[in-house]
């Protein structure tokens, strides 16, 4: 098998494309445990010295709880908000195939640059956390696959598990999209 059908398998097959992350995060872990990451000060837990947050010492059990209140409820306002407007930008706003909006235009933009901005000011909150200690971030995974649980499945809430009908819906595109290659290569009368 070639190379490219063996990338072409894992791209397609969601099974493999998960199989390969574990596999590339065991190693990643193992590599970072041969170089000392699991005895360094990152991965310290609960308010001491060395913990900073966006230059903030966070030596006490008030600034603790704070920056850890602060790090769950953020991370499900990101995350329920990137799981609702990610889908909702790229599938009703900038597909093409969809012609009608579900909110005056203006209300879209609004939305769009609120969206925009609140993301910029909260990735620095999101680059400190990275850079702040392991239990932080152990709290923020939680939370995460807690939201993602909720998200993923209010996705699939109206769908049924049905592999041979998706695989029909992916033939037919490309049958789709080998007739327009078709179509454009059709020689011109330029005359």
């Amino acid at each position: 098998m070639k190379i490219a059908e063996i990338l072409n398998k894992v791209f397609d097959d969601k099974r493999y494309m998960i199989a390969l992350v574990v596999l590339w995060f065991i190693i990643c872990a193992v590599g970072f445990s041969t170089v000392g990451l699991f005895s360094s000060e990152f991965m310290k837990f609960g308010p001491n010295d060395t913990l900073t947050y966006l230059t903030i010492k966070i030596d006490t059990w008030s600034r603790y709880i704070f920056i850890l209140l602060f790090t769950v409820i953020s991370t499900c306002v990101n995350d329920l908000a990137s799981d609702s407007l990610g889908p909702f930008f790229t599938n009703a706003i900038t597909d093409h195939k969809s012609r009608h909006l579900p909110y005056r235009k203006n209300t879209i933009l609004m939305i769009s640059q609120i969206w925009s901005l609140y993301c910029n000011f909260m990735g620095i909150a999101s680059v400190a956390l990275v850079f702040s200690q392991f239990d932080l971030i152990l709290v923020r995974a939680f939370v995460d696959l807690a939201v993602n649980f909720f998200t993923m499945n209010r996705f699939m809430r109206n769908k049924e598990y049905d592999p041979n009908a998706f695989g029909r819906y992916f033939e037919q595109e490309s049958c789709v999209e080998e007739e327009l290659s078709e179509s454009n290569n059709l020689p011109t009368n330029t005359t």
